[in-house]
């Protein structure tokens, strides 16, 4: 038994499950949306959630400025390009750009 306990104590490191990495976080900027309202965005944040899974990313926030006509949306993913594959698909609204971000205090 104790021989049994000091084997499951020492495992090889190499055996051992690798602890999973935090997935980056992107913000995509979507501008030129002339006339877009919160409620819009919300809508189409809606269609976002719907299909993030089939797209490995989890949407996690949106901000609007309704006078420049400019969206943005926070999620995570495993590349840069998995959000802008998951606007398309949930509604077509691709992003200007997106920028890789490291969240702060």
């Amino acid at each position: 038994m104790a021989t049994q306990l000091t084997r499951l104590r020492h495992k090889p490191f190499a055996t051992r499950p690798a602890l999973p990495r935090p997935m980056p976080r992107y913000i995509d900027v979507h501008s030129g949306l002339v006339g877009v309202t919160l409620r819009d965005v919300q809508e189409a944040h809606a269609k976002d959630l719907k299909v993030q899974r089939k797209h490995g990313v989890r949407f996690l926030r949106f901000w609007v400025d309704e006078a420049s006509g400019t969206v943005f949306c926070l999620s995570e993913a495993p590349d840069r390009d998995a959000p802008r594959r998951a606007h398309a698909d949930a509604h077509g609204l691709l992003p200007d750009k997106t920028y890789e971000v490291q969240e702060g205090a």
